[in-house]
């Protein structure tokens, strides 16, 4: 036989190997679901759990567990087994499920009973190791099995006649039990303080030492009122001997709280005493910051790849520009940082305008990640040059570096989308009318005709300038507590090249961002002017005689001239002589395009640097564009936008 054909046998065999494997494990998968600790897990969870079995065979009276004798792992049956321990309190019981699962939790090598099959049937075995691991895996179960060692360590408190001994037992193999799963733990008694009982963890999560004595409310809730007021109304009913169910009452308490930049998810039991009364809580803190985190990294990625299949060309545009951005900040650093020399005024200007309108893109696009860094960039970078001693070279580097990290994984999210889709993404369709006209017009050698036809399908439509602006605006406005309803309107079948829309989408976005922070007033002060509550943006765009038209306005505030001549006028780093013939010709509005000028008084993610405005200035001026605006005070500004279009059309 050929040495194909032989390699061809082994691979069948081992398929078929393969799928024998499967069947097994969904059906031991199919008998876990039996047992009632099991019965509402997930299939895919129930073969995570088949692959860490071993099927042992038993007969009728074999005693497979002996109390006293080492255990190193746990059974599971669904068949009965006899339970019995000597010199003990419980009875003989016949009962299935999980055996040994107490003493795998708390560390202990010897069983404190003995198992007998009632008959002959197959029994399943884990190693201590490989239970405790899928446990922590399986969502849920390592509530349900703590919850069942709770009820057992309950029943010998109930029965046992040193009840205040059986207590701090308790407590103590909880806590390791916690310890060893990587949970931590502690009690609250009836006055509200954390008691004796803390496992290290508690400690480590909390970063406190000596939690003993502590009040649990101010630990944990810190100055959340809500949060407290609950905790107080629940910690009096669950301590004061009604009738109220516990589990019921324990629902009103915090679930997750944020504690030195860790998020802590809390558990909650509780301990009766013989008359059924609460003697204490006991809470339960697992570290899910790293799930929490990745969760929102995954939130974050599909938010990001939404935005780039709607607008492949969008991202990838992006992408240049904060390369560019970036290339712009290392010449900065190696021509003037590196070399402690001051930059030139129109060098820095220029670089902090670039930040400015690449913070702006990449909020637009959803790499908030790219957005903080380069905000805290912007803060840097305006005061080299200094001599106030602000400027932190050091810090610096380590923003340039973590610049390169979030820019290499926004590239990295774009290649996660292959080059066939990015293609794909991008490609000029053609309708089967369209492709007629152009085959038409090739044929009869109309060339100026078929120049255009293909050159409007590179064109793309003129409401693309307003890509991704509705949902910056409703991140901005919430935000800002503002209520905003953003309108577009946009001359029918507009279509224009592509490298014009970009730099509009980006550059223009300065304005409804000025709109949103120095325009709209917020609900309260709109209805003492007897406004809506809710402000308007609106934005349109239509082509006339080869020039394109824009215009984006508000209802908001307006500008207020005397306040701007005001601050312009206090401003040493705006030239004077400029000032004073915007005021002296009353073209006051275009003080706010100056670069260095700002209106607000703080510093914030949208603005406070004076640079948003000057970069529409500069980037239309170098289309050959215009901007004009009016305002009027406690009406509204209106920004009027006018840029030649005759470079693209062809003859």
């Amino acid at each position: 036989m050929s040495e194909f054909f032989k390699d061809q046998i082994d691979i069948l065999d081992e398929e078929e190997i393969n799928e024998d494997h499967n069947k097994k494990l969904k059906h031991i998968a199919q008998s876990l679901r039996r047992i009632e600790l099991f019965q509402n897990q997930t299939e895919n969870n129930l073969l995570l759990l088949a692959k860490q079995v071993k099927e042992v065979q038993l007969k009728a009276g074999e005693s497979f567990i002996k109390q006293y004798e080492e255990l190193s792992g746990v059974y599971l049956l669904t068949e009965d087994v006899i339970v019995s321990e000597m010199n003990r309190y419980v009875p003989d019981q016949a009962r299935n499920g999980l055996f040994g699962e107490k003493a795998c939790f708390t560390g202990e090598d010897r069983s404190s009973f003995t198992l007998t099959s009632t008959t002959d049937c197959n029994a399943w075995f884990v190693s201590r190791e490989s239970f405790v691991a899928a446990v922590r895996k399986i969502p849920g179960l390592l509530e349900t099995v703590l919850t069942e060692i709770v009820k057992d360590l309950n029943q010998e408190l109930c029965s046992s006649k040193n009840e205040k001994t059986n207590i701090q037992e308790q407590r103590r193999l909880i806590s390791e039990i916690l310890e060893l799963t990587g949970v931590g733990s502690l009690s609250i008694n009836q006055a509200g303080e954390i008691g004796q009982n803390y496992n290290d963890l508690a400690e480590k999560y909390l970063e406190k030492k000596n939690l003993s004595g502590m009040p649990f409310a101010d630990v944990i809730l810190g100055n959340d009122r809500q949060a407290l007021r609950k905790y107080y109304q629940a910690l009096q009913l669950l301590f004061s001997g009604n009738k109220i169910d516990p589990e019921m009452i324990i629902s009103l308490l915090p679930k997750d709280v944020k504690i030195n930049n860790r998020m802590l998810q809390l558990k909650y039991s509780f301990v009766q005493d013989i008359d059924g009364n609460v003697s204490y809580v006991f809470v339960r803190m697992e570290d899910i910051t790293l799930e929490r985190n990745l969760e929102e990294k995954e939130k974050m990625e599909r938010q990001v790849l939404n935005v780039m299949q709607a607008n492949i060309g969008s991202y990838l545009s992006m992408l240049d520009d904060i390369q560019e951005t970036l290339d712009q900040v290392d010449s900065l650093y190696n021509n003037y940082v590196n070399s402690n020399v001051p930059p030139e005024n129109d060098t820095l200007g220029a670089v902090m305008r670039s930040l400015h309108s690449s913070k702006g893109i990449s909020g637009q696009q959803g790499l908030s990640g790219l957005k903080t860094v380069i905000h805290n960039l912007e803060d840097e970078a305006q005061y080299l040059g200094k001599s106030d001693g602000h400027f932190d070279g050091k810090k610096f580097v380590g923003l340039i570096a973590e610049f390169k990290k979030e820019l290499s994984y926004a590239v990295s999210l774009k290649n996660n989308l292959g080059s066939d889709i990015i293609n794909l993404l991008q490609g000029i369709n053609f309708t089967k009318e369209e492709f007629g006209l152009l085959c038409d017009s090739a044929i009869r050698e109309a060339h100026g005709e078929t120049k255009r036809i293909i050159f409007n399908k590179l064109l793309l439509p003129a409401e693309k300038i307003f890509d991704n602006w509705r949902k910056d605006i409703e991140t901005l406005s919430e935000r800002s507590g503002k209520q905003i309803d953003f309108r577009i309107e946009v001359e029918s079948d507009l279509r224009l090249q592509e490298s014009i829309i970009h730099v509009l989408n980006v550059e223009l976005g300065h304005l409804y961002r000025n709109c949103i922070d120095h325009g709209i007033e917020l609900p309260s002060e709109r209805q003492k002017l007897r406004k809506n509550a809710v402000g308007n943006i609106d934005a349109g765009v239509y082509k006339e005689n080869d020039r394109l038209f824009l215009t984006i306005s508000d209802d908001g505030a307006g500008i207020d001239d005397e306040k701007i001549i005001r601050i312009a006028q206090s401003n040493s780093k705006l030239s004077q002589e400029t000032v004073q013939e915007y005021i002296s010709t009353n073209e006051i509005w275009k003080i706010l395009f100056l670069p260095g000028f700002s209106s607000s008084e703080k510093v914030t993610s949208t603005s406070g640097r004076g640079v948003g405005l000057d970069a529409v200035w500069e980037s239309l001026k170098a289309m050959n564009g215009r901007v004009r605006m009016e305002s009027e005070k406690n009406k509204g500004s209106t920004f009027s936008i006018d840029i030649p279009l005759e470079s693209n059309f062809p003859d």
